[in-house]
């Protein structure tokens, strides 16, 4: 099931299950959906089946499934029954939400957690207003607990190489994933540097990945650490439109997931094209227990986790706005 609520040339259309939300604006006369619809419906997975759009991650991430294959300072611990999570991106992003009331452009949704879980109750309250659709998370903790949370908007990318431009904030470092994210990564491994536009090759070199879509086929993760001002713009430059992502400082990261047509697997099948600009206090998209434990950015004085008290409301805000490139 899909909510729409509207006000003043913008839309959000909200999917029950995992709460994912669609932002639509009318730019020059026309409906711009400017984030991503997976090409595949119905997929056997409750995440994978209809992802979209943005949804909340309580906890970030999942462990991963061989974390013996990590270099050796990332093999922080085991899974614990506390800190596990069998859901990808967490309960909430695979679970069907309850619309608790809609009307005058927003619309709010619950979901109850079950007992094993550390998050009680969730709720997301999507405002659409002039110009722009603002998303509003709160996590009720079930007991005191550490977690990895995150956000995941997936940007929709246009076909034209090098079509659209992402213009990322200031930020402390940038760091790549610590192993090939896909057999078709290219990337080198566990480095950190200072410029999206010269990112490390592990063939040697670097590669631009500011201009995206890429020329080759490959699947990436680079975290932004400890950015400077929590806004992302991706001007797609093909289409005539700038898109801005902005978040509150809750969230100290930004990880971009760059599926540039990579994975060959079901269902992607080298079809998948689109940039996660994903807000997160967390170490990559690894888990509770890495994210949570004494991995290599945390003992860096990154913060990949957030104190969760049990009770107390945590929450979170960020927004999607349009501008015109014409």
């Amino acid at each position: 099931m899909t909510v729409r609520v509207e006000r003043a040339g913008v839309a959000a259309e909200i999917q029950l299950a995992g709460c994912m939300v669609s932002p639509l604006f009318d730019l020059d006369g026309e409906t711009v959906r400017p984030l991503y619809t997976a090409p595949w419906p119905d997929f056997p997975d409750p995440l994978l089946s209809k992802l979209r759009g943005d949804f909340l991650c309580a906890p970030f991430g999942i462990a991963p499934a061989a974390p013996d294959r990590l270099p050796t300072r990332w093999q922080v611990g085991e899974e614990t029954t506390e800190s596990a999570s069998s859901h990808a991106h967490g309960y909430p992003a695979n679970a069907e939400w309850q619309l608790s009331r809609a009307g005058d452009g927003q619309a709010e949704f619950v979901l109850e957690l079950p007992e094993a879980e550390p998050i009680a109750r969730a709720s997301r309250r999507v405002i659409c207003e002039p110009g722009r659709v603002v998303i509003d998370d709160q996590l009720i903790p079930r007991r005191d607990t550490r977690l990895p949370l995150g956000l995941h908007p997936m940007v929709r990318l246009p076909e034209v190489e090098g079509g659209a431009v992402v213009l990322p904030p200031g930020c402390r470092s940038l760091a790549t994933y610590p192993v090939p994210v896909d057999a078709s990564s290219i990337l080198a491994q566990d480095v950190t540097f200072d410029d999206l536009r010269r990112a490390p090759l592990r063939a040697g070199g670097s590669i631009d990945l500011s201009r995206l879509p890429l020329a080759l086929d490959t699947e990436e993760l680079v975290q932004l650490c400890d950015v400077t001002t929590p806004s992302v713009a991706v001007e797609n430059r093909a289409e005539g439109y700038r898109l801005t992502i902005a978040w509150d400082a809750a969230l100290r990261h930004c990880l971009l997931w760059i599926s540039n047509r990579g994975r060959n697997f079901e269902p992607w099948n080298g079809r998948n094209l689109c940039l996660g600009v994903e807000p997160v206090t967390s170490a990559f998209d690894l888990g509770a227990v890495i994210s949570a434990g004494a991995n290599p950015m945390a003992i860096d004085g990154l913060a990949t986790a957030v104190e969760l008290t049990a009770g107390e409301p945590y929450r979170l805000s960020h927004s999607f706005s349009l501008a015109s490139l014409r």
